[in-house]
């Protein structure tokens, strides 16, 4: 008896050991920038779903309004809506391929936690809302807050000290121990919440026309395999954003995404244009999408699926009607009830000639 419960302690200890082992070494590599360990100083992938809503608990008060979406609001820098709307302080929640859902979970979790909300400038990407609805669970990078979705915080940090090394724990050491990439993006969790693409607006600087021959996403070839999967739940997430944003006095800008025309090109149009529809049903918008001169030019991307802060530029100039800032006549376009019917079918007629002239 005295030998197996021995034997039971010795277990109990190694697996002990082994998991303070790992935890020690998770917290130390910090894959996910969840601790901001000071020991790896280069993040290449941060838990923006974590981190920002536990700075922005942190300094609550100090932002009235937000913009939401994926990383393609990334580019956006707040004081650019700020110069439109006196009186409003706008932090970017940009996070990596989010979905209306998560755009509604967010919502909420400011709504139910008494926050400040003057404003919400709303992104509306259509692949991402097309195709996706769920919460991401499996990828630990992807996961909501645990206070966003009404849970402890601490089964989280003790997953995240007990995950076995990933992906994102061997980019983080390869970040530390290689020279610095040229595509090195960054960041500003603690500050605008922002995206910048450092490395990849150095090579444009230099030289513009290379880095579009060098960018492999602006000379595939694509078909128009990207269909409607999940746009119904997505428009119910939609509705119920607009619904609380009447409800509580928040000020809803809702815009379509300018979509590079690689991206444009993998969107089956029916569904793409049913997509139009549908928003239009829950609310009035401003769609960039399509082909225009501005999704046309690659000057304009980091790659196929971000666009520059030039074009968040134009696409706030557009929306506020400032007349100090030259937009081009073909690029957004209002859509109501009243007229998305019309839209659609210059959008249909545009897509036709499009693929006509063999650009898929």
């Amino acid at each position: 008896m005295r030998k197996y419960r021995k034997f039971n302690v010795t277990i109990a200890a190694t697996v002990l050991g082994l998991f303070i082992l790992l935890a020690a070494v998770n917290y130390v590599v910090d894959p996910l920038d969840i601790f901001h360990s000071p020991f790896l100083k280069e993040n290449p992938a941060t838990q923006l779903r974590f981190t920002k809503i536990d700075y922005l608990e942190k300094k609550k008060g100090k932002y009235n309004s937000f913009m939401l979406g994926s990383s393609r609001i990334g580019t956006t820098d707040p004081q650019l809506i700020e110069k439109y709307l006196p009186g409003s302080s706008f932090y970017n929640l940009t996070v990596h391929l989010a979905n209306l859902h998560e755009d509604l979970a967010h919502l909420n979790y400011f709504v139910h936690n008494h926050y400040t909300l003057k404003n919400i400038y709303l992104q509306i990407d259509v692949p991402e809302n097309m195709t996706s609805y769920e919460f991401e669970t499996q990828d630990f990078g992807k996961r909501l807050h645990p206070h966003v979705q009404g849970e402890s915080v601490l089964p989280f940090y003790l997953e995240y000290l007990a995950t076995k090394p990933s992906t994102y724990f061997q980019n983080k050491i390869k970040a530390n121990t290689q020279p610095e990439s040229t595509h090195k993006v960054v960041q500003d969790v603690w500050g605008s919440g922002r995206i910048l693409f450092v490395g990849q607006d150095k090579l444009i600087q230099a030289n513009p026309q290379a880095y579009i021959q060098n960018e492999p996403s602006f000379h595939a070839k694509r078909q128009r395999t990207i269909k409607s999967i999940d746009t119904e739940q997505n428009m119910q997430a939609l509705a119920d954003i607009k619904k609380i944003c009447d409800a509580h006095h928040i000020h809803l800008i809702m815009f379509i995404t300018p979509h590079n025309h690689k991206l444009m090109d993998s969107l089956n149009r029916e569904d793409y244009l049913a997509f139009l529809r549908q928003v239009s049903n829950i609310g009035d918008y401003w769609d960039f999408s399509g082909y225009n001169s501005v999704t046309l030019d690659d000057h304009n991307y980091y790659e196929a699926s971000h666009y520059r802060a030039p074009v968040a530029r134009l696409v706030a100039a557009r929306i506020f009607q400032d007349p100090n800032v030259s937009v081009p006549p073909d690029f957004g376009v209002y859509i109501t009830k009243h007229n998305v019917e019309q839209v659609i079918t210059e959008r249909r007629a545009q897509i036709t000639r499009h693929d006509a002239e063999g650009n898929l």
